[in-house]
């Protein structure tokens, strides 16, 4: 009886992790940067890919279909 649909759909989390991810991993190879930005890249990522994990279950919401 659940009619609720989602209004995003996180299959696109995945792949922009990763990308962030392995940009952030070719920056840190080909420039010196420093270990802050390095840090808040893969923070970032590993939280993009993260969303895409957790199913997040909203009770009490209504949405128009």
């Amino acid at each position: 009886m659940n009619n609720i649909k989602p209004i995003l759909s996180y299959k696109w989390a995945i792949p922009i992790g990763l990308l962030i991810s392995s940009g952030s991993l070719m920056l840190r190879f080909f420039v010196s940067v420093p270990d802050f930005v390095s840090g808040i890249l893969q923070g970032v990522a590993v939280g993009i890919m993260l969303v895409a994990l957790v199913k997040k279950r909203r009770t009490g919401c209504r949405y128009a279909e």
